[in-house]
């Protein structure tokens, strides 16, 4: 897995992996769930099924278009 980015919106750079202990909800009878959580400002990802996924879309940055006018 690759290390993670800084956090997109506060610059922080100490994300964290943390499992969910509950199954995800709609699943009751289902695994544990990941997310990635920005330890500056508390933002986190939608919560995955591995901590590979959950830090793949942490690490998705898209690119900003250009403003015209």
């Amino acid at each position: 897995m690759k290390p993670l980015k800084p956090c997109p919106f506060c610059g922080a750079r100490t994300p964290v992996i943390s499992q969910r202990g509950s199954p995800r909800e709609g699943a009751p009878d289902g695994p544990a769930s990941f997310v990635v959580m920005c330890m500056g400002c508390g933002i986190n990802t939608p919560e995955y099924e591995t901590d590979t996924a959950a830090a793949r879309y942490w690490n998705t940055r898209k690119r900003a278009k250009a403003v015209t006018e």
